[in-house]
């Protein structure tokens, strides 16, 4: 099991479940009437990184399929149906604003060898954004809203020098990104 989730009004737990024969469900618990349902069951593929929306009636998740190197987010009803893809060419972890209305995440820039940038989906008008170009060999492994949803929290590589990890924070009205932490080895 992996990945586990809580949804905001604490009644519902999603996690993957991984099997050895290369076959991952994803599942949603009841903590109150402890039932399970399974949601997706695929093989060849990987869950990662599950977040509920607000109202818990849908359910966020990365997924690495097949042989894709970037995964992809996609949503689903918490009560089973159709998937929606809403990303695709995913280089982090995503956060989901806690209005609901935004997912963040960062993606590799193809055009530039060592260039990725931080991006935003609006979940209303199925629109993205980039809100940071990252030019200076930047590495973004974690992003996270901020509880206001005006900054994001960036853990990756700020340098050149990719071994060396810090924390940065991005105002989203100014796009000034300021690194907080020093790097760590």
């Amino acid at each position: 099991i992996k990945f586990a989730v809580m949804s905001p009004d604490k009644k519902l737990m999603a996690y993957a479940k991984e099997s050895e024969y290369n076959v991952n469900r994803l599942v949603v618990r009841d903590l109150e009437l402890g039932t399970e349902k399974e949601l997706l069951t695929l093989e060849k593929s990987r869950f990662e990184y599950l977040h509920f929306s607000r109202d818990r009636k849908f359910l966020y998740y990365s997924l690495y399929r097949n042989d894709n190197v970037r995964p992809e987010i996609f949503l689903i009803p918490t009560v089973g149906g159709d998937t929606e893809k809403l990303v695709e060419n995913v280089d982090s972890t995503f956060s989901v604003s806690s209005d609901g209305n935004r997912i963040a995440f960062a993606r590799y820039n193809e055009q530039s060898e060592h260039a990725r940038g931080l991006f935003i989906l609006d979940l209303l008008k199925r629109e993205e954004t980039q809100v940071y170009n990252g030019i200076n060999g930047e590495e973004f492994y974690d992003v996270a809203f901020s509880p206001d949803g005006t900054k994001l929290a960036i853990s990756g590589a700020f340098s050149n020098d990719l071994s060396k990890s810090r924390i940065a924070l991005l105002d989203l009205q100014q796009g000034l990104l300021k690194l907080i932490t020093e790097p760590v080895f």
